[in-house]
């Protein structure tokens, strides 16, 4: 559960930086479940679940995959 999961960083962490195949990417669902992919966000929906539980987004690089920072205060890199 990747909500679940976000609501356990925040209460533990200032700073989670993942990587993850969004939708925007991979749209196609057969691909992504035969990949073993459970969880089918896009980027903006990540963002979303991270800021409802108080982060802020510092920094995202997309690729074929997106490596996400996020941080509870604005910091600079």
């Amino acid at each position: 559960n990747f909500s679940l999961f976000i609501a356990q960083i925040s209460k533990h962490a200032e700073h989670c930086l993942i990587s993850y195949c969004s939708t925007d990417y991979t749209p196609d669902i057969d691909v992504r479940s035969a990949r073993n992919w459970v969880n089918h966000l896009g980027e903006s929906e990540i963002v979303t679940l991270f800021r409802d539980v108080g982060f802020e987004l510092v920094e995202s690089i997309s690729q074929e995959n997106t490596i996400f920072l996020f941080s509870k205060k604005a910091a600079v890199y």
